[in-house]
């Protein structure tokens, strides 16, 4: 007698077996973001996301009938190369200086979409191991990861990663002058910072020519010399504010022309008989964007030019005016320059802060100071070459 069992084996109706799957969701696109260095190591931060093609992936995991994507910040020991992820096996961790890590940030996460959620739910990672090799441009990433929620992805990618690069977001510096030292009496002056207080003997006097006074990335050279008598150029520091004419008198020579004032920096254009530092120039540690910054007459440029009129080649009368022009540099190469009207044509002096932008600088390791005026003579400007700076707003 035929069993039941073998009339169906021999009618072709036995049942079929499980078909054997492949345990690994198979992620066929990839991209990389270089996002720069970590904080006090030469270890590099990439974000890396990996992502499923419906139209080729195939799994047998949880995930087989969803669409997944994977994000994974990763911290790699190599320093040298912005599209190149080194290879190796990394760890979840939450110190995030480490090398060889899947960083736990916001960047680190699972990304699930069902038909019956098709936005998508991204929760961040929570464990991971992850191994990497390359071999001319193609990457080989294969391991498991675990989100806040307990899904597990077991994944296996192999193909090119398109990289890009994230600009980090810029660090702003504000240069306000007010951890500068001043000396409640130096020389003549008081409540100043200037070459006197760093100069040491030569044959006759006394001389400084070098830095001044440096704040976070930025450096201002100064000049001064008292031999037969007493000069300087440059940059010093101040917190003088008067708005008195003394004429000749050039005992406020550090102030600015402002109704009021915290420290600030006083730049004088002493010319090409000084020392390195006998002109004004800020120097950078390395190239940054100066963004902005206040500037304001000094009292002796003020008052020379407030009022007051010369004439020219035709016997006609016109206002003194002064012009401030700011050069950026990138090694010898100019960035860019802004002019700044002190006075101007038609007789207006600035007589407070002003802010001035000077973004289209462009990225600078040096800025020069330099001033023109309708008013020269025999020895070239006649007008006091003083300039006040302050709040200095810089982007690196």
């Amino acid at each position: 007698m035929i069993s039941l069992a073998t009339a169906l084996v021999m009618l072709g109706c036995q049942k079929t077996p499980e078909p054997v799957v492949d345990t690994v969701k198979k992620l066929t696109y990839g991209t990389a973001k270089y996002v720069g260095p970590v904080e006090e190591s030469e270890a590099q931060r990439y974000v890396v996301e990996l992502f499923t093609n419906k139209n080729s992936a195939t799994a047998g995991d949880d995930f087989s009938e969803v669409d997944v994507s994977l994000s994974m910040e990763l911290i790699t020991a190599k320093p040298s190369t912005e599209n190149e992820i080194v290879s190796g096996e990394y760890t979840f961790s939450s110190g995030a200086a480490a090398i060889n890590t899947i960083a736990d940030s916001e960047n680190s996460t699972l990304y699930i979409a069902t038909p019956e959620n098709y936005g998508g739910q991204s929760y961040r990672l929570d464990s991971g191991r992850v191994t990497i090799t390359s071999f001319k441009d193609t990457y080989n990433i294969e391991g498991e990861v675990r989100d806040v929620l307990n899904n597990t992805l077991e994944f296996s990618f192999y193909g090119k990663l398109s990289f890009s690069t994230v600009e980090p977001e810029p660090t702003d510096y504000e240069i306000d002058f007010e951890d500068a030292e001043l000396a409640a009496e130096s020389g003549s002056y008081s409540n100043i910072l200037w070459g006197l207080e760093k100069a040491a003997e030569i044959e006759g006097g006394v001389e400084f020519d070098g830095i001044l006074y440096t704040s976070d990335i930025a450096s201002f050279g100064s000049y001064y010399s008292r031999t037969e008598y007493e000069m300087w150029g440059g940059f010093a520091i101040s917190s003088n504010n008067n708005l008195e004419d003394l004429g000749m008198d050039y005992s406020n020579q550090f102030s600015v022309y402002a109704p009021q004032t915290d420290k600030f920096a006083i730049g004088y254009i002493f010319g090409d008989y000084g020392g390195d530092y006998a002109n004004p120039v800020i120097e950078l540690a390395s190239p940054a964007k100066i963004v902005s910054a206040d500037i304001a007459n000094a009292n002796k440029t003020y008052h020379y030019c407030n009022g007051k009129t010369i004439e020219d080649e035709e016997g006609n009368s016109e206002a003194i005016w002064a012009k401030l022009t700011i050069t950026g540099y990138n090694g010898q190469t100019e960035t860019g320059s802004v002019t700044v009207d002190l006075a101007d044509e038609n007789g207006v002096v600035i007589a407070d802060w002003t802010t001035v932008d000077l973004s289209s600088l462009g990225l600078t390791d040096k800025v020069t100071f330099a001033m023109d005026s309708n008013d020269k003579g025999e020895w070239g400007v006649n007008v006091p070459m003083f300039f006040c700076i302050d709040n200095i707003v810089l982007q690196k």
